[in-house]
């Protein structure tokens, strides 16, 4: 999958999203048997980050690799008060989801992103 004459700057981006996914497996494991609060609002997937924690002190992140861990699905759910929008007025459908289901949803996001890079990068090179 990987090309040898890639440039400094789309190698360095290639280490960046390798590094990422071996978190992402990380803490699916570490993570098993645990909860998160995720869901979409409009096109962009969102993760309860606690109180205050995320961008200009939201309790929400767009796509977070460090989201806020339950021990059971009920704290998850008790930890949802109200309800969030995004920027676009768009209603965040928060649920309570094993924690392993949403590192592996992030893993293969990115497992797709990293295909369409070299997909990018070929028909370039082919050009």
């Amino acid at each position: 999958m990987e090309r040898k004459n890639l440039t400094k700057e789309q190698k360095a981006l290639l280490r960046d999203m390798r590094d990422r996914q071996r978190l992402l497996l990380k803490q699916r494991e570490n993570f098993t048997g645990c909860y998160v609060l995720a869901g979409y609002g409009g096109d962009t997937y969102y993760s309860y980050v606690g109180k205050g924690n995320g961008y200009k002190g939201a309790d929400l992140f767009p796509v977070c690799s460090y989201p806020h861990i339950f021990h059971t699905e009920e704290e998850a759910k008790k930890a949802v008060s109200g309800t969030y929008w995004n920027g676009n007025g768009d209603i965040i459908d928060l649920e309570a989801i094993p924690a392993r289901d949403y590192f592996t949803k992030l893993y293969d996001d990115l497992k797709s992103l990293m295909e369409t890079f070299f997909d990018i990068i070929n028909k370039g090179a082919q050009a």
